[in-house]
């Protein structure tokens, strides 16, 4: 099946996007164009690039990084596990500019286990959409993310997060 890849432009950071044939989101990347693109052909995937402006999350996606959008209401194909999928859909809930930590998360998850909250956050296939960004560790430490630590400070600082986390 041919994937489509979408980037969005904006000023704060690099944001490539997959979809589905339907355009429907499937993983995306703190990543420009040719990056994403090469670990696409590198895992084996057909893919085309089209224009972000035919897919309404190319859009939503654009008014996010303009300040003029703060949530996403796009359907979602997420890859995961069932333990994976229930952190991602509560990740979804945290509200643009706020953070919660990884216990936090864990107990909206129905858990205890901070840690795997943790790994789940790590293996988001779509991060910004489901924004494990603001997902802290205690104490208000910035904690881990999969794109660096400068692209979460910087997508926090973005959505008015003050004060910023230490790292």
């Amino acid at each position: 099946m041919k994937e489509i890849l979408i980037t969005i432009p904006n000023d704060l950071i690099p944001y490539t996007l997959c979809l589905d044939r339907d355009g429907v989101p499937v993983c995306g990347w703190y990543l420009p164009m040719e990056a994403a693109a090469q670990e696409m052909l590198t895992a084996g995937r057909v893919f085309e690039e089209r224009p972000y402006g035919q897919y309404p999350i190319g859009e939503q996606l654009r008014a996010y990084f303009a300040g003029d959008r703060v949530s996403f209401d796009t359907p979602l194909r997420l890859a995961g596990t069932a333990f994976q999928k229930k952190v991602w859909e509560e990740m979804t809930h945290i509200p643009y500019g706020e953070v919660v930590s990884y216990g936090d998360l864990a107990h909206r998850a129905g858990c205890r286990a901070y840690r795997a909250v943790g790994q789940a956050c790590h293996r988001n296939p779509l991060p910004l959409i489901v924004p494990c960004h603001r997902v802290i560790a205690s104490g208000g430490r910035l904690g881990g993310f999969g794109g660096g630590e400068d692209i979460k400070r910087m997508l926090l600082q973005f959505e008015g997060v003050a004060p910023l986390p230490a790292g």
